[in-house]
């Protein structure tokens, strides 16, 4: 059993994968995958330095019971997840309803509603906290 949290490494993909990292817990679940995609024209600098960015935050998630993996995966941002889930045989995909792109009509991210819509497992969308 596993859940794949598609991160940006936003704010707001951290909240999300924090509440990925409980569901996993609670669920007894054994593995999390935080996904990062980029681009494939990305530079070997910027996919470095992405690498750095999503190993820290992997080490911020660990939680007895539940191994947090960290996975940079480079293509078409939706198509490179839902592959990455399939592998991975992810029972449910967690994504912050908006991280650092683009805001559609619905008030979630252009990701987080493609991945909805293409998903044929469940999709979590985690909403940040309203004051």
């Amino acid at each position: 059993m596993s859940i794949l949290c598609a991160t940006d490494l936003s704010p707001a993909a951290r909240g999300a994968a924090h509440a990925a990292l409980a569901l996993a817990h609670a669920r007894g679940n054994r593995r999390l995958t935080l996904a990062y995609a980029m681009d494939a024209s990305s530079s070997d600098a910027e996919r470095a330095a992405v690498r750095a960015q999503l190993d820290a935050h992997t080490a911020e998630l660990i939680a007895p019971g539940v191994h947090v993996v960290g996975e940079l995966i480079i293509g078409p941002t939706v198509d490179s997840i839902l592959s990455l889930a399939a592998t991975e045989g992810a029972e449910l995909i967690v994504i912050a309803a908006r991280g650092a792109g683009s805001r559609t009509l619905v008030g979630m991210g252009s990701v987080a509603e493609r991945l909805v819509v293409a998903s044929d497992i469940p999709v979590l969308v985690v909403r940040e906290p309203t004051a």
